[in-house]
């Protein structure tokens, strides 16, 4: 009988958090602390770009338009599908900076070195910065029939470490509690949200 391969994979993947926690370790050695952030995003992105299909365009982020000129702010990283316009002319070499319409991007990742309270709220107020889907104007559609579609962009917020669940949990909690206009489509449903912090500290 084969050995169980879902167990192999949980490895897989524990292993590759390792080495991602290990290389966004290593860049702690600049002083500045956009070179680590950037080198951070760097590091997500390529993490990203090993899993996904190829389909998909993974980009450091810039920001979000939507169809009526809305934007969001800055955003770290921008996983779009690749039927997505992209706007790369200043970012020839795919590493540097770029900007999709929300109605092509299929996720969006905020970047924290340290997951704390702080940050957390600062990465909830600019993913909540992310526009609507418009569509008021005769846009071409991209053919998109997907159930979860007006959720979208899925919302990621990534770091190495943290501190404890349950204060993460409380934040996200008193935030919606203060913000109850954010929109659902924006996140306002904890189901739309992931908190990855492999390593934490109370």
């Amino acid at each position: 009988m084969p050995a169980p391969f879902f167990k192999r994979l949980k490895h897989y993947y524990a292993d590759v958090a390792s080495v991602l926690r290990g290389e966004t370790s290593a860049v702690s050695v600049f002083p500045n602390t956009t070179d680590i952030g950037t080198s951070r995003e760097h590091v997500y992105r390529r993490f990203l770009k090993h899993h996904l299909p190829s389909a998909c365009n993974v980009m450091l982020g810039g920001f979000l338009f939507n169809q009526q000129g809305e934007d969001s702010g800055q955003i770290d990283v921008i996983v779009t599908v690749e039927d997505c316009p992209q706007f790369n002319f200043t970012n020839p070499d795919g590493n540097g900076k770029s900007f999709s319409c929300v109605d092509g991007t299929l996720a969006v990742a905020s970047v924290k070195s340290r997951l704390d309270s702080k940050e957390l709220r600062s990465a909830l107020d600019n993913l909540a910065s992310i526009p609507q889907h418009k569509s008021d104007y005769d846009w071409p559609s991209l053919g998109i029939e997907n159930p979860f579609y007006e959720n979208w962009p899925y919302k990621v917020i990534f770091a190495t470490d943290g501190i404890s669940e349950e204060s993460l949990k409380r934040t996200l909690t008193e935030f919606y509690t203060e913000n109850a206009v954010v929109p659902p489509q924006a996140g306002h449903h904890s189901c739309s949200w992931e908190i990855l912090h492999p390593t934490s500290s109370a």
